[in-house]
């Protein structure tokens, strides 16, 4: 029987170890420090710093969170940039209104918007017709009083009684 090495009883070391730094000589660390050698160092958390919240200050709001411009505001701008003026001035006489350069520069690239048109149905009968109705009627007030059928046949319109009768109420 060939004896060899007998199996030792200690643990194999899984890391190496890790030997001292020369740049921290063990000498000056502090005792709960010291590298021991042979071992692993604990890493230690180091003296605890105080963090002081920011000073309390006005956050600055996001783009997302402005007011939107109103269409006058952006004609204004519009108008006061095709007057010559540079976006600088025109922020400063914005002020009051927190406008940004952005909003400054937006403004001035886009076409302007023409006025929002009234919702529902034309008029069948303009102004003028309206007032030429009046002015039979008021002509004939002598006379026999007409039908708004008779109205309509005189002026050669193409509608019904009740737009007449709209259209007569309009002009009182």
């Amino acid at each position: 029987m060939e004896t060899g090495p007998t199996p030792s009883t200690e643990p194999i070391p899984t890391t190496a170890p890790i030997p001292a730094t020369e740049s921290t000589p063990s000498s000056e660390a502090p005792p709960s420090t010291q590298h021991i050698p042979g071992t692993r160092p604990t890493p230690t958390a180091g003296p605890l710093l105080r963090v002081e919240p920011p000073p309390a200050t006005e956050p600055t709001p996001n783009a997302s969170k402005r007011k939107q411009l109103s269409r006058d505001q952006r004609l204004q701008i519009h108008t006061l940039r095709k007057a010559g003026h540079t976006v600088e001035f025109i922020v400063d006489f914005f002020k009051p209104d927190k406008v940004t350069y952005r909003q400054v520069y937006y403004a001035c690239t886009q076409p302007i918007e023409s006025q929002k048109h009234r919702c529902g149905a034309k008029p069948k009968l303009d102004e003028t017709t309206r007032h030429r109705i009046k002015e039979l009627i008021n002509q004939s007030a002598g006379a026999r009083p007409m039908t708004y059928r008779e109205v309509a046949k005189e002026l050669q319109l193409d509608v019904s009684e009740n737009t007449i009768a709209r259209a007569l109420a309009k002009e009182v």
